[in-house]
């Protein structure tokens, strides 16, 4: 047999294998999704357990305290102007709310 007569053999073969193997096989493709959610599942698990007995034992949220080291001052200035613009503000806001809005005439008559 001349080479090339094998080498056109193998690969037909090789064709024809890797074409049964490609075909859908119920059965295997149930297993290997299965077995799959079982591993998640499974870790899942593991997961949810661990979590419950850290909250349960109450370490899962245990954090050190952060040390406040600088001083903050506060700026009584700014402060009292602050208070004042929200106060102008509240009166403007209450003499809208009593008087009565001015009429304007429909600019399309």
């Amino acid at each position: 047999m001349s080479y090339l007569k094998i080498i056109t053999k193998l690969f037909k073969k090789r064709a024809a294998n890797t074409s049964a193997r490609m075909l859908v096989n119920p059965d295997r493709d149930w297993a290997i999704s299965l077995s799959i959610f079982t591993v998640f599942l499974f870790f899942i698990l593991l997961w949810s357990g661990y979590v419950f007995l850290q909250v349960q034992k109450g370490e899962l949220f245990i954090t050190e305290p952060v040390k406040n080291t600088s001083k903050t001052t506060l700026d009584q200035k700014l402060l009292n102007t602050t208070i004042l613009f929200y106060r102008d503000k509240a009166l403007r806001y209450d003499t809208l709310q009593k008087t009565k809005p001015p009429s304007y005439t429909d600019p399309s008559k």
